[in-house]
């Protein structure tokens, strides 16, 4: 799975100059400080062909997501909605900002996630969103990476990798649905957050992204947005591109939705672009898995898509009052979390916790909000690293970017040396970075 050659060499620079290799991987590390995430070094390089796996079961995963509210409930946005356990406020948004040019926008930004198990890499997420964690970095990334001594040796061993171009994936996923900004010589991003308690310490590589697309950019809260009949401004400034910086979670507590469908209806009507609308979040929940793995939808897809399901998607299921008495038999084999949540919050081990603590708080969470259970994924599979005086075993996540269908790159999160099954979120201090696949 890792590449032999690229781990013998980062192995061999480490035994024969091992200061050299610490002191590569900290001016590495200071290259991308950030007080509020830690960054990993060496990255991690596949064998030909691994990555490009991930990429293409990624892109299908994300296809048959989208293809839920059709196939599963026959164009029923309500009983969708109803089905994921939306609170009712959330579902009459969602079906309010619903149209056929909201549907294509909502999944243009996706990052499945995978994790490596002896079996192959298995989708424990679907991520659908226009702030995707990790989208930011990726060209910083690349950039630091190929300036790094160990970049230098793998070239002199004749050892190339696939970096992707993060910043021309996503300069050309939003010009494509983005037609305003197109028809502007010099078009204005609004790089919009909602929480004012939000320190914003990932915007700063979101800006230079989308400066690099041509983009002049002004960065405030959605609450100084002017908007009017013939558009939107903001200090007297048109503005022609609204990308919405921010989370489901955020937009529920702090996001006003007259001025959503304010939005969306200018959109609708060509005189500001709108990046992402929270008609997202209905594609992004985790409860949409289910109809992708229970059998009781199985005969919905062809063959092809049940032996890719079987192989990518591991069993989940919503916990509802019919659910209850399995998720609780089945405790030793679960792992339950949120379905709208993010940054790791809220997951739960059945493994971990007493077989008389688990029904009751699996009953806690049946009355708290919508939950899911999902057959625990094996993260036997880990990555040695040798560093001057230890070697350390890392259990790591892939999150394939895609950008409007592009593939833009391979994020990774790791934790080294751990017990248990880890929850692996660089909010919860895993360290990111990104995964690169060796030339064939």
């Amino acid at each position: 799975m890792f590449d032999a050659s690229y781990e013998g060499l980062w192995a061999d620079l480490v035994r024969h100059a091992p200061t050299d290799a610490m002191q590569d991987r900290a001016l590495f590390l200071r290259r991308l400080a950030r007080r509020d995430k830690s960054f990993l070094f060496p990255p991690p390089v596949f064998e030909p062909g691994v990555a490009e796996e991930v990429e293409q079961a990624g892109a299908r995963i994300v296809d048959l997501v989208r293809s839920i509210p059709q196939r599963v409930f026959g164009g029923d946005w309500r009983a969708w909605a109803d089905a994921l356990g939306f609170a009712d406020a959330e579902r009459e948004l969602i079906l309010a900002l619903r149209s056929d040019k909201m549907e294509r926008l909502a999944t243009h930004f996706a990052r499945p996630d995978f994790v490596l198990s002896p079996s192959g890499p298995r989708i424990c997420e679907v991520n659908v969103s226009a702030a995707l964690g990790g989208m930011n970095e990726g060209f910083v990334f690349a950039d630091a990476f190929r300036r790094s001594g160990l970049h230098g040796a793998m070239s002199e061993a004749g050892i190339e990798v696939d970096i992707r171009d993060t910043r021309q994936a996503w300069a050309d996923a939003v010009m494509d649905v983005a037609p305003r900004s197109r028809s502007q010589a010099c078009p204005v991003l609004f790089d919009a957050a909602v929480d004012a308690g939000d320190p914003g310490t990932a915007r700063q590589h979101f800006r230079d992204l989308a400066r690099a697309a041509g983009f002049t950019v002004i960065a405030g809260l959605m609450s100084e947005l002017q908007i009017g009949d013939d558009g939107v401004s903001v200090g007297g400034i048109p503005v022609d591109l609204v990308f919405t910086m921010f989370t489901w979670w955020e937009c529920r507590h702090f996001g006003s939705r007259e001025q959503m469908l304010q939005l969306a209806a200018l959109s609708e009507r060509g005189l500001v672009d709108y990046l992402s609308p929270p008609i997202t979040a209905i594609f992004d929940n985790k409860a949409n898995l289910e109809f992708l793995s229970r059998p009781a939808w199985r005969h919905l897809f062809d063959a092809s898509e049940r032996a890719f399901l079987d192989r990518y998607v591991p069993e989940t299921f919503r916990l509802t009052r019919d659910t209850l008495a399995e998720a609780i038999e089945r405790r030793a084999e679960l792992v339950v979390k949120p379905a709208d949540e993010w940054a790791g919050r809220g997951v739960l081990f059945g493994h971990d916790i007493a077989a008389d603590a688990w029904a009751p708080l699996l009953a806690d969470r049946l009355a708290a909000g919508s939950f899911v259970c999902q057959k625990a994924i094996d993260l036997a599979v880990t990555r040695d690293v040798p560093f001057a005086g230890a070697t350390h075993a890392y259990t790591m996540s892939l999150g394939p970017l895609l950008f409007g269908g592009r593939h833009a790159g391979l994020y990774v999160r790791q934790m080294g040396d751990v017990t248990g099954v880890p929850v692996l979120n660089a909010k919860l201090g895993a360290e990111a970075g990104y995964a690169y696949g060796r030339r064939r």
